[in-house]
């Protein structure tokens, strides 16, 4: 999962350095990381139980929406160290 994380994390940054960027290429990138977290997350049965068969199921969504956002890294400055190359 790890791997995923950081190849639309580079992606997004590299979106986000591109001159004449726009917000809509930014919502493309992150939509395609929460599909992809979303699908697999519905890999999980019981997951998958809660979302589809719970009153509640609109909440773990919202919880899942909130858990990419902080795993792009969007809720927290830029840190320098983050992007030095690492062997």
């Amino acid at each position: 999962m790890e791997q995923y994380r950081n190849y639309y994390e580079n992606n997004l940054l590299k979106a986000m350095m591109q001159p004449g960027n726009t917000e809509e290429s930014e919502k493309t990138i992150i939509e395609e990381y929460t599909n992809m977290r979303f699908k697999t997350c519905m890999l999980n049965s019981q997951f998958a139980d809660k979302v589809r068969n719970s009153d509640n199921g609109h909440l773990y969504l919202k919880m899942l929406k909130e858990r990419v956002v902080d795993e792009l890294g969007l809720t927290e400055e830029a840190d320098v160290e983050k992007m030095l190359f690492k062997p």
